[in-house]
């Protein structure tokens, strides 16, 4: 099977965010948080969707994921749908990964695929 670098990333960017936040036990996969698009740019807005049971109770961190660093960059309450300010990450790679996750009473309970948020705009078509 040939992975693409997308699936490698999003495989990889979870795994890497979930031994980040100490979540060794399985997480309840008992929803699911994603963005509505995989790319972005800095300053954009980006739709984020809670699919999980009482969104409102759960805390949503907004976790950045570049070459050498990973940082939780915001947070927010949580909500159905959240609209979330791109943030620009200095780096240098063309790009950062970035992820939401959810976390209920201390403990994550849903990580999002990741959003490629593109640090030059020719990459994105513009």
């Amino acid at each position: 099977m040939h992975w693409t670098r997308r699936q490698f990333l999003q495989v990889s960017g979870a795994a890497a965010i979930a031994l980040g936040f100490g979540a060794l036990s399985i997480m309840p996969s008992d929803g699911r948080v994603a963005f509505d698009d995989w790319r972005a740019l800095p300053g954009m807005k980006a739709k984020l969707t809670l699919d999980i049971d009482n969104p409102q109770a759960k805390r949503v961190y907004l976790v950045a994921q570049t070459e050498n660093d990973q940082r939780i960059v915001d947070t927010f309450e949580g909500a159905s749908t959240l609209e979330i300010p791109v943030p620009y990450i200095k780096n240098s790679e063309e790009s950062f990964m970035l992820f939401a996750v959810v976390m209920d009473h201390g403990h994550p309970a849903c990580v999002s695929e990741p959003l490629e948020v593109l640090t030059e705009s020719f990459m994105f078509g513009l």
